[in-house]
């Protein structure tokens, strides 16, 4: 359900809700903004093949009708922890599971080349299809409680929704690293390391919301996110590893950055290659399941 917080939110300003509040997705809108809202928080706010759908038919509609974007999820703990992985395997390869990925795809590609400003607020987690629902986006906002992380190679999978687009272009090979040990970031290292483009008290995420559903010019976008953005001068949690990050993911293979990594030599460097060894073995053995799968049908 949508939770007495969220609603204080959204009400003053969009009145009655266009959807029950019972749905998955809350998509709502004033005359000139829309406003999406996660509304699963029981399962993390995770995505489905039905929240996928409304989220896209939302996002096509709005881009020519209103001047901006909101999207949040309901809760405390999670913007969105990414899909629904459980429901998927249930499902096993239906339809509808195959459908899941190709729309879920096909909407990263929407919010990366949409043409109005879209501002995810991505207070809590954020994993896997939520930051592909958020990173794609020209702004996101992290908070202290958010947890960032692409972790799908733990699963076998590779790091999807637009990993490969956006992991290449983190400074000092991070992407690669974070795309290979599905390492988790927190809080103010989120935009430390150039996910996040803007940090804001979880406290003023209400008031960051009512100031943006203000605006009387999407030009002022820019100015109202500065306006909240506040961050320490706390170092990157990862800077006393940025020279060994850079040196041994700098490779076109894994197993030249196993390589560099055995090198290195380092405590460190010996603990990230415990992990992606662990997940190349893992991501081999789902190969080898895909194969065999294949041939006995």
């Amino acid at each position: 359900m949508l939770t007495r917080r969220a609603v204080s939110s959204i009400v003053p300003r969009f009145g009655v809700l266009r959807n029950r509040m019972s749905t998955n997705v809350i998509a709502s809108d004033s005359s000139d903004k829309g406003f999406l809202i996660l509304n699963r928080p029981k399962a993390l706010n995770a995505l489905n093949l039905e929240m996928v759908r409304k989220i896209t038919k939302s996002l096509k509609k709005w881009e020519t009708t209103k001047s901006l974007v909101v999207v949040k999820g309901t809760g405390e703990k999670s913007f969105c922890a990414g899909g629904d992985v459980r429901a998927l395997v249930e499902a096993g390869p239906t339809y509808e599971s195959k459908s899941f990925f190709k729309e879920e795809y096909a909407m990263n590609s929407l919010i990366g080349n949409y043409t109005i400003p879209y501002i995810a607020l991505i207070d809590g987690i954020t994993m896997g299809g939520g930051v592909g629902l958020s990173v794609h986006g020209k702004y996101r906002v992290a908070t202290e409680r958010t947890l960032f992380a692409m972790p799908e190679t733990a699963i076998g999978l590779f790091p999807d929704v637009g990993g490969s687009f956006f992991l290449p272009k983190l400074k000092d090979h991070l992407g690669m690293y974070l795309g290979l040990t599905g390492y988790r970031l927190k809080g103010e290292d989120v935009h430390r390391a150039g996910i996040a483009t803007h940090f804001c008290e979880s406290s003023q995420i209400l008031e960051l919301e009512r100031a943006l559903l203000d605006i009387k010019d999407a030009d002022d976008v820019d100015d109202v996110l500065k306006s909240f953005h506040k961050i320490s001068d706390k170092d990157f949690v990862l800077k006393p590893h940025l020279q060994q990050i850079t040196k041994c993911f700098n490779a076109g293979s894994v197993e030249e950055i196993f390589s560099n990594l055995e090198r290195d030599g380092s405590e460190w460097a010996q603990k990230t290659l415990k992990i992606d060894s662990a997940f190349l073995f893992i991501f081999a053995f789902a190969l080898l399941v895909i194969a065999k799968s294949k041939h006995d049908t």
